[in-house]
C-alpha cells in the first residue's frame, strides 16, 4: 500500500506515513485524499538472494522492502527510537509509522495536499557599509575601575560533580522504582526507573533475546502517583499478576497455580444435559453425581495441549497439590468458588498468578510473570 499523500510504500498496518506523517486511517475511511504524486521509477531489484531483517532476523525475498514478520524496513542503515511510543524506526523517517509522532532526526515533511509548499526565502543582498570619515574623533577609552579595598567578592559556585546514572531520577522527577528479576534466566538483575520501563525480546529497556515466549515488546510499565500501571500491548502469551487475596474471574480466564497453567471455563447447563440424562434423575455410569457441574478447569501442558480437565461440582473447590503434585516440590494452593452466578479465585498458599486483560493499576510492591521470568517492582 502507498501513502496517498507522498506515494511512499508503507506497511499495511501502519497508522501514519513514516515519510510525511499523513494519517493513513483517514484516507481508508472516507477522509479527504490528496492527489498522488507518482514516485520516481526505481530499477528492479536483483532476484536470487534473501535479505535478513535487521530487527527480527527473518529471511525475506530480495524483492520485498519490508519484513514479513515485524514490518520493519529491510534496508535500514540506522535506526532510532521514537520518543513517544518507543518503537525502533528508520532514522531517515520524519514520522513514526506506529503513533505518528515527529522524530527528532527527521526531515521537514512534504506539506499535505492542497497546501502550498514552503519555499526558502531568498537571501537579501548585502548592504554596503558607509565609510567612516577620517576626521571623526574616536570614542573615549572606558574609565578605569578602581578596586576598593575591604569589599568582599563572592567566590564562584563550584560546578556539581554529581554523576547521573541511566534511569536515575533527576530533581523534580518522580521517585525511583526498582525492578528485579526474581526467577528465570536473568535472575538477580536489578534496574532503576522513574517514569516508564519496557521489557521485550528484542526491544525495550530490558531485552531478553533467549526467551522465545516473549514478544518483541512485551511489558510496558508506567509510574503513577499511587504506584505503577502495567500494560499488555497485545502480546501472545500475556502478563500475569501475582494474586494476593481474592478476585473475580470470568469465562476463559488464564491463571497459574505455581508452574501449572489453567483455564477456567463456564459450563452451560444445556451443554452438560447429555440429551436430558441429568433431568431424568438418572446417574450416568462412571460418575458420582446426578447434577451438572457449574464450571471446568483445563490444565495446559508446556507443549500447548490439554493435559487434564477438572470438573467443578461443589460451590467451593480447592486446587493445588491435592489435585496435581507440584513439580517444584512447593505447595501452591488456591480456592475457586461459585456464589450467585459469580466465580471467585482466592490465593491460599504459594504463587498464584492471574492474567491481566489490557492494563491494570497497582500499588507497590508488585510481582508479575512475563514469559519464563518473574519480576518484582518496589518503590
Amino acid at each position: 500500500m502507498k501513502c496517498p499523500n507522498c506515494g511512499t510504500e508503507i506497511v499495511h498496518d501502519s497508522i501514519f506515513c513514516m515519510e510525511c506523517g499523513y494519517k493513513i486511517f483517514e484516507a481508508l475511511h472516507g477522509g479527504t485524499v490528496p492527489v498522488q504524486t507518482p514516485p520516481a521509477a526505481s530499477p528492479p531489484p536483483v532476484e536470487g538472494h534473501t535479505v535478513y531483517c535487521p530487527m527480527c532476523g527473518l529471511d525475506n525475498k530480495s524483492t520485498e522492502s519490508h519484513c514479513r514478520m515485524c514490518g520493519s524496513s529491510l534496508h535500514l542503515e540506522e535506526t532510532i527510537q521514537c520518543e513517544r511510543c518507543g518503537s525502533m524506526v528508520n532514522s531517515k523517517n520524519s514520522f513514526c509509522p506506529g503513533c505518528g509522532g515527529r522524530l527528532s532526526s527527521g526531515r521537514i515533511p512534504t506539506p499535505p495536499g492542497g497546501l502550498p509548499a514552503v519555499t526558502a526565502q531568498p537571501a537579501s543582498p548585502p548592504v554596503a557599509q558607509k565609510s567612516v570619515s577620517p576626521n571623526v574623533t574616536a570614542p573615549p577609552p572606558p574609565e578605569r575601575r578602581v578596586q576598593v579595598a575591604g569589599v568582599p567578592v563572592d567566590a564562584p559556585k563550584p560546578v556539581s560533580e554529581e554523576t547521573i546514572y541511566p534511569h536515575q531520577a533527576r530533581q523534580g522527577q518522580s521517585p525511583l522504582r526498582q525492578i528485579k528479576v526474581i526467577s528465570g534466566g536473568r535472575v538477580g538483575e536489578k534496574y532503576d526507573f522513574s517514569d516508564n520501563f519496557t521489557i521485550g525480546r528484542t526491544s525495550g529497556d530490558l531485552k531478553i533475546p533467549g526467551d522465545e515466549s516473549l514478544d518483541i515488546r512485551h511489558v510496558i510499565i508506567n509510574a503513577t502517583s499511587r504506584g505503577i500501571k502495567i500494560r499488555d500491548p497485545g502480546t501472545v502469551n500475556g502478563i500475569y499478576i501475582k494474586l494476593a487475596g481474592m478476585t473475580e474471574i470470568f469465562d476463559m480466564k488464564y491463571f497459574y497455580v505455581g508452574p501449572l497453567l489453567f483455564i477456567y471455563e463456564n459450563i452451560n447447563p444445556r451443554e452438560w444435559s447429555l440429551n436430558s440424562i441429568w433431568e431424568r434423575g438418572t446417574r450416568l455410569v462412571g460418575t458420582t453425581r446426578s447434577m451438572s457441574p457449574w464450571g471446568r478447569l483445563r490444565m495446559i501442558s508446556p507443549v500447548g495441549i490439554t493435559a487434564g480437565i477438572y470438573l467443578l461440582w461443589n460451590d467451593s473447590e480447592m486446587i493445588g497439590n491435592c489435585f496435581v503434585p507440584p513439580p517444584d516440590g512447593n505447595d501452591h494452593i488456591c480456592r475457586i468458588s461459585h456464589r450467585r452466578n459469580q466465580v471467585f479465585l482466592e490465593s491460599i498458599e504459594g504463587d498464584i498468578y492471574v492474567k491481566i486483560d489490557d492494563e491494570i493499576d497497582l500499588t507497590l510492591p508488585v510481582q508479575f510473570r512475563a514469559g519464563g521470568q518473574v519480576f518484582e517492582i518496589s518503590g
